[in-house]
């Protein structure tokens, strides 16, 4: 587009004042996911994230500027300014940053966020979770941008919309077309942050306590006080990860009674989370072309880089792989450990504890840990909990015959959220899946025309003059050299 910022800005503000949500496109009319493909996650996230896009766009539905160019307090002298400001009767005051071009866009992104963040903090307590919409009018073609679009949507829980303008021949008139995430995506995503090295087990034994937590199995019966202490430090574990934004699933589980002679410390909390940095210390991230790419170029700029070989796979292990995994470890550790003491805290009993943790593809194959116990309630935060409760709300939505389990399903959803069973009919699906076994594209997209491609090249500077992240398809190349 020819047209400058400002007048785009200004034709946005006037035209379309108080029918901004009428000049929307391109809203996607989402289907129910199949019954195969429920055990599919990059499909289940696709479901959720373009779910969400769809409500946010919904509750633009009564938009109205009330505001452009609104210039902020610092406390230096530069002057920072929000192009629009509009207001939602469902969803509060929106704040609106807009770019014509790639070339701007990263920048439109992150002023967005700090607007956002600026507003929030005129209003003690608010957030960018539940009193801002966060609206970007761009290109959306910097592949930058689309992960940490992303990012902010469904990792962060921020309630932001990309929506891309076009315009008219004259450049008189305007549509704003949503973005929503390119398949290929969800699979990358998927691969990388649920390859079974990237999820990691640690479990937590202690004795049993008489009268508080003792045998499950009592002489009459369940014994329903167990189950609830059990729950209770589960839940308080989950509370506390959730506030430092991890992504796991706790549960508590009890040795079978026979046992108890053989384990002194038969009780185990299981706490299981993702470490991003784990997969790649090894080359894990191979199976991504674009991704490693992309990687490569970033820790090729670091200092103290090496090559080594493990296993016979040549990989780029630095030191900022192993020491990112184990600065993650280590913190994820001591909230654990303080977790679990705090539960315990008592001015008349000790309570024996140790601590340890595995593999995740150990855990899934060591029957011991998974069929010899009673396992009670499951808390999830994050990306599991999103996954879970879409799986169970699925479930119900395609009826009872649906499945081979379907006369055991509760009478109602909100039974089955915590339930061990259906959890984990999924968590114990989860790791890398090939395209084979997606049934999707693993084809990458272009960061300049967004089109799908088998090869894309990067760019250093001298060439196109993005830098070196971009990833660009031939023609692009052909038609940059035509120029």
């Amino acid at each position: 587009m020819k047209i400058h910022e400002n007048s785009l800005r200004d034709i946005i503000y006037n035209k379309y004042k108080n029918n901004f949500f009428e000049q929307i496109i391109g809203v996607k009319n989402l289907d129910n996911i199949e019954i195969d493909d429920l055990y599919d996650f990059p499909k289940l996230l696709k479901k959720q994230t373009e779910d969400k896009i769809n409500r946010l766009v919904e509750n633009l539905l009564d938009l109205e500027f009330i505001g452009r160019e609104i210039r902020l307090i610092k406390e230096d002298a530069s002057t920072t300014r929000i192009d629009l400001v509009a207001m939602t009767l469902d969803s509060g005051p929106a704040i609106i940053e807009l770019k014509k071009s790639k070339q701007t866009e990263r920048e439109a992104f992150t002023e967005l966020l700090a607007y956002s963040n600026y507003v929030c903090s005129l209003f003690p307590g608010a957030s960018e979770s539940t009193s801002v919409i966060s609206i970007l009018i761009a290109p959306m073609e910097t592949r930058i941008v689309q992960d940490a679009y992303f990012q902010e949507l469904m990792l962060n829980n921020k309630n932001i919309i990309a929506l891309i303008p076009e315009a008219n021949e004259s450049e008189t008139e305007f549509k704003f077309k949503v973005y929503y995430p390119h398949n290929n995506f969800y699979v990358t995503f998927s691969n990388s942050m649920f390859h079974d090295d990237s999820i990691r087990v640690s479990a937590f034994a202690f004795q049993l306590v008489e009268g508080w937590i003792d045998t499950y199995e009592g002489e009459n019966g369940e014994n329903s006080y167990v189950k609830d202490a059990f729950n209770s430090i589960s839940s308080n574990i989950a509370l506390e990860l959730e506030s430092h934004g991890y992504h796991a699933f706790v549960y508590g589980s009890q040795r079978w009674k026979e046992h108890h002679s053989i384990f002194p410390l038969p009780n185990v909390i299981y706490v299981v989370t993702l470490n991003p940095f784990i997969n790649d210390i090894y080359g894990q991230h191979s199976w991504s072309e674009e991704r490693e790419s992309r990687l490569y170029s970033f820790i090729e700029q670091l200092d103290n880089k090496q090559v080594n070989i493990f296993d016979d796979i040549e990989s780029t292990n630095t030191e900022f792989f192993e020491k990112s995994h184990i600065g993650f470890d280590s913190r994820l550790w001591d909230i654990l450990n303080k977790a679990i003491d705090n539960s315990f805290l008592s001015r008349h009993k000790h309570v024996s504890k140790e601590g340890g943790s595995l593999s995740w593809s150990q855990y899934k194959r060591d029957m011991v840990e998974s069929v010899f116990f009673h396992h009670f309630d499951i808390y999830q935060t994050g990306i599991f909990r999103k996954t879970i409760l879409e799986y169970i709300q699925q479930m119900y939505k395609q009826g009872e015959d649906s499945e081979f389990y379907s006369d055991d399903l509760p009478m109602f959803a909100y039974d089955s959220y915590r339930k061990f069973f259906f959890n984990w009919l999924i968590i114990e699906g989860l790791g890398y899946k090939g395209e084979e076994d997606l049934n999707v594209s693993m084809t990458e997209v272009c960061d300049y025309c967004n089109c799908p491609a088998d090869k894309l090249y990067i760019f250093s500077p001298t060439t196109i003059g993005e830098g070196v992240e971009d990833l660009v398809c031939q023609e692009c190349i052909n038609a940059f050299i035509e120029k």
